[in-house]
């Protein structure tokens, strides 16, 4: 009879788990830094391919990254640059509408999403990844309660960013619709953390970027802090790595396809959102509040960034359960939790 021994010889060696080529784009957005680090570190991740007009801070070096100069509009340049990849992560948007026009915007955050989905489901990718957001479903007049994501998407016509990224869902849905590529759509609320409210000084080079952040710390410092006033509706945050902890979950296939609400446990007020970022809030009713920003509806939107109040015009609430049960996400931070993070990391 064999040895114990023997038979482990001859019993043929483990299949090595192929690793993942994933291309993102985006990655220098908000999402970006914390996502990146996940991948980098993960070890089902061979290849990170990183898409986007320019390379910006923070995404350079490292055996796994690969940078190709893609601009979302080209759809010849995103087939090229996508080509290879296992998954898809798609996260560019142009989004604050100042200096460019509506159909400017419109190329990128829809037709550019358009390009992108249609070169994965073309380089046979088996997940694509598309970040929307909470805006899609619109303010709910009235109510606050939560909203799954069977809901009706009921996105405000005036602000672009909510119109667009309807717009983008739609068009991913008819992209992928019976090929082999599965969706992860996610729908996460507001995202705070130190590249969201830092944003503008993360993207500068060295040491422009630190004065930038060291003049931000020594003005808060100093008590030079704006003055705003509070949002009249309860409010939810995300911190940006726990999005990014979604994210990776859906890239390495954990959790089944589907679209997933993102937000940190429980609400702040307008007030204390202000406070725990380390502003100063003006004394200003909530009902007051509450009628100049409908008031500012009924101006036309001639700048598409003049539209952004729409956003706390009425409560917005999600509710995060599918994302726990079917992806197995846990918010590392409360929505107070992610604020005070924020301004920690802001140094204020």
């Amino acid at each position: 009879m064999p040895t114990s021994t023997t038979t482990a010889a001859r019993r043929p060696p483990a299949r090595r788990r192929r690793t993942l080529t994933v291309a993102v784009t985006g990655a220098g957005g908000t999402i970006g830094p914390a996502l990146l680090e996940r991948l980098i570190g993960s070890p089902r991740i061979g290849r990170v391919v990183l898409l986007g007009r320019h390379r910006t801070p923070g995404t350079e070096g490292g055996p796994k990254l690969e940078f190709r100069h893609v601009d979302v509009r080209d759809s010849d340049a995103v087939e090229v640059g996508v080509a290879g990849a296992d998954v898809v992560v798609h996260m560019a948007f142009a989004l604050y509408g100042i200096g460019i026009g509506e159909h400017e915007l419109f190329a990128t955050n829809v037709q550019g999403t358009r390009n992108v989905a249609r070169a994965a489901v073309s380089a046979g990718s088996r997940r694509f990844l598309y970040t929307s957001s909470a805006a899609v479903y619109g303010g709910r007049p009235g109510s606050a309660e939560p909203l799954a994501e069977s809901e009706p998407l009921r996105a405000s016509a005036r602000l672009f960013y909510a119109r667009h990224k309807a717009q983008a869902e739609l068009v991913v849905r008819r992209e992928l619709a019976g090929s082999a590529t599965a969706l992860y759509l996610f729908r996460p609320c507001a995202i705070v953390g130190p590249h969201a409210a830092g944003a503008v000084a993360h993207r500068l080079p060295g040491r422009l970027g630190a004065a930038l952040r060291s003049a931000s710390r020594l003005s808060a410092a100093a008590g030079l802090r704006p003055a705003l006033p509070p949002p009249p509706v309860p409010l939810q945050f995300v911190h940006e790595d726990d999005v990014a902890e979604a994210l990776q979950r859906a890239v390495e296939g954990r959790g089944r396809p589907g679209t997933y609400n993102l937000a940190g446990d429980g609400t702040v007020s307008g007030t204390e959102t202000l406070h725990r970022l380390g502003l100063r809030a003006l004394p200003v009713p909530p009902a007051l509040t509450g009628a100049s920003v409908r008031a500012l509806r009924l101006l036309p939107p001639v700048v598409p960034a003049l539209a952004w109040p729409e956003l706390v015009s009425a409560p917005l609430l999600l509710d995060t359960g599918q994302a726990r049960r079917a992806l197995g996400w846990r918010p590392r931070f409360s929505s107070a939790g992610a604020l005070d993070a924020t301004r920690e990391a802001l140094g204020w």
